[in-house]
């Protein structure tokens, strides 16, 4: 057994004698280990990495390290919020996959630019009650007028209208303003928004600049809601288009 204490060793180890070198209590390091044909063995309670942490450059080729996590480990990010991060090289096909051992991917992170996206190969679904859950932010509006509705309010998914006393016809944004509020835009992106007439009066939605309704008449009674599927048609500047499709529910 071949052991070193010191508080700072330059140098190089080298060990031709095929022994292995088992244990060592350093604050520094800076050399070369050279074990020739036997391995490098740690203390039997492991390796302990404190203050600054452990860097590991490379040369002119890469590194690769393969690590794997016995008896059921688990890997814990401690830290204050926003410290723990995995960090995905930006703008690859495939920045980071994960696999069943002997398998092939089953949940992929793409980075390409303006097309990020994480893939799943598997069945859509959340244990737990299989519930997908999806967060919404509630816009109440109360506009004694006509309302012009924003693209960040439409993006909110949940609009609560009521028009205080009088049938009103409100506006959705103009094409050119939903595709600006969504980044990256892309023909076909979608996305869905309901709107609840929560007053005693007809409420009326109109097409803004550039959008289209499908049906043309989109009409609420009093207490009926309206779900929207909203679709880019077009993102080539000044020649934005998006289409409304349009249900109406009956209130109760």
């Amino acid at each position: 057994m071949t052991t070193f204490r010191s508080s700072r060793f330059i140098g190089e180890w080298k060990d031709h004698a095929n022994s292995k070198l088992e244990e060592y209590v350093i604050n520094t390091l800076v050399g070369t280990w050279d074990n020739v044909g036997s391995d490098l063995t740690l203390p039997t309670n492991g390796l302990t990495i404190t203050a600054g942490g452990l860097t590991i450059t490379a040369g002119s080729s890469c590194i690769k390290a393969d690590t794997t996590l016995n008896c059921g480990a688990d890997l814990i990010f401690t830290g204050t919020t926003g410290q723990g991060q995995i960090l995905l090289t930006d703008n690859l096909a495939d920045s980071l996959s994960m696999l069943i051992s002997g398998g092939s991917d089953f949940l992929v992170f793409k980075t390409t630019n303006c097309s990020e996206v994480l893939s799943s190969a598997v069945d859509n679904k959340l244990t737990g009650g299989n519930m997908m859950m999806t967060k919404r932010t509630v816009t109440t509006d109360n506009t004694a007028g006509a309302n012009t509705w924003t693209i960040a309010e439409l993006l909110g998914g949940l609009l609560l209208r009521d028009a205080s006393g009088c049938a009103q016809s409100d506006v959705t944004p103009t094409a050119a303003a939903i595709v600006a509020g969504i980044p990256c835009a892309t023909i076909d992106d979608t996305f869905e928004v309901t709107i609840v007439n929560t007053g005693g009066e007809a409420l009326t939605l109109t097409a803004g600049c550039g959008v289209t309704m499908v049906p043309a008449a989109q009409v609420m009674a009093a207490n009926e809601q309206h779900h929207l599927i909203v679709r880019l048609t077009n993102v080539t500047g000044s020649c934005e288009a998006v289409t409304f499709y349009g249900a109406i529910s009956a209130g109760t």
